[in-house]
């Protein structure tokens, strides 16, 4: 057994979570969905964009810290005080973008 429990209320139809606390301050969380999904999709929109955006991503690093000093380990809090820059990345990462030809 590996020790990980299924939170329900933190997955969406299309993603489920599973965590394990090994302490107060060492956890794991793993998130399942499959390929296609709504989630899927924005996942991978969201990484790909952070790996070719640096500044984004140094924004995005920026506020998981300040995120984690502020929340107190509260998940949700957590989690709130990282979205409004989640969902401008994911807005962002999924427009429609023109080839340039040369």
């Amino acid at each position: 057994e590996a020790g990980y429990y299924y939170e329900e209320a933190d997955g969406t139809p299309e993603r489920w979570f599973h965590g394990r606390k090994v302490s107060d301050s060492e956890r794991y969380h793993l998130h399942l969905t499959y390929k296609g999904s709504k989630d899927w999709i924005e996942m991978n929109a969201f990484r790909d964009y952070l790996k070719t955006h640096p500044e984004d991503f140094e924004k995005y690093a920026q506020i998981k810290i300040k995120a984690a000093e502020l929340s107190n380990q509260d998940a949700k809090t957590y989690m709130k005080i990282k979205q409004p820059l989640i969902s401008e990345i994911i807005t962002v990462s999924r427009k429609p973008r023109t080839l340039v030809r040369g």
